[in-house]
């Protein structure tokens, strides 16, 4: 295992996701035309994965509790953003798995520094605002699932940034 070109490459698949998810709401269907708006649509959710689980490796020593927690509600967040793009009746599931997410990973991260604790602050805010547009999207607000996307991008790239950053300087002992 190395662990320099694994937050690497984690760094780069948030980016990735990050670009798709922008593109897939800024291109929009008629624009894109439905080959690449579905690509872009699982190329966002599904390119979360990677850094989902380097999160996970990240917390695991920590506290194993809340890196199980990240990954299922991460893994599932991806897997409902993916259906929520076809059937509009799974977005509020998405938005609370997202919701969830980012409450854990903002959490941890601010109690343990495991990620910058700002970053987690901020996180955790940003957690309630998935939770306010979850509200939204049941009462027929749909900017809120836009919106929603649009701050994981954004979250997405400050990841990147961090996770970049803050990648080990040796590579690992084969």
């Amino acid at each position: 295992m190395n662990d320099h070109v694994d937050t690497l490459k984690a760094a780069f698949w948030s980016l990735l996701s990050a670009l798709a998810l922008s593109l897939h709401i800024l291109l929009a269907a008629p624009i894109a035309g439905p080959q690449l708006y579905g690509l872009l649509a699982v190329l966002g959710f599904g390119l979360l994965l990677p850094p989902i689980s380097t999160l996970y490796l990240r917390f695991t020593a920590l506290n194993p509790h809340a890196a199980i927690l990240t990954a299922l509600n991460g893994t599932a967040m991806a897997i409902a953003g993916i259906g929520a793009l076809t059937f509009n009746d799974l977005e509020p599931a998405a938005l609370l798995f997202l919701g969830m997410w980012w409450w854990v990973v903002g959490k941890f991260s601010a109690e343990s520094g495991a990620l910058p604790r700002p970053l987690g602050y901020a996180t955790m805010v940003l957690s309630v605002l998935a939770f306010a547009a979850l509200l939204g999207d049941v009462f027929g607000v749909r900017v809120a699932w836009t919106a929603a996307r649009l701050a994981l991008a954004a979250w997405l790239i400050v990841l990147a940034a961090i996770l970049y950053r803050s990648a080990p300087t040796a590579p690992d002992a084969r």
